[in-house]
């Protein structure tokens, strides 16, 4: 490969790096925004639904698990079910345990139990891109 084709790639990884990092850091503000804002109640765990991970999964063979919840709207006294967003390889409440919940009074669908919210994934998500265009950047400086 020669040095334009290379110094490309390094351009393009840079700017997808770029891009990721911007991502994950608008939705960690978003998120933090939806959680200072958000209105909170207890819910209660009625169900579980189940996703098969196939057998090409490279860490989690199994089965995955998100809890279904319903809570009732502070304001005009709705029951709400919500399936989480958030899989996780166990079970962690009991059906007909109470959680928090976090809901969002104009979409009250858009509802989060504590344990749920997305951060983990969204500081990989940071990580990766702050690597992928710090990796170039260092690269492309040093010709």
């Amino acid at each position: 490969m020669n040095s334009i084709s290379t110094s490309i790639y390094y351009y393009l990884i840079l700017i997808g790096g770029i891009a990721i990092s911007i991502y994950a850091l608008w939705s960690l503000i978003s998120l933090n925004n939806f959680k200072k804002n958000a209105s909170i109640t207890n819910g209660t765990i009625i169900d579980y639904r189940s996703k098969v991970n196939n057998d090409q999964a490279v860490f989690d063979k199994g089965t995955d698990y998100a809890p279904v919840f319903k809570f009732i709207t502070e304001t005009d006294k709705k029951e709400i079910m919500v399936q989480s967003t958030s899989y996780k390889s166990e079970k962690k409440y009991a059906i007909g345990s109470t959680v928090k919940v976090y809901y969002d009074n104009n979409n009250p669908k858009k509802a989060y139990i504590e344990e749920s919210f997305p951060w983990r994934f969204l500081f990989i998500l940071l990580t990766t891109g702050i690597i992928g265009f710090l990796i170039p950047l260092l690269l492309i400086l040093k010709k």
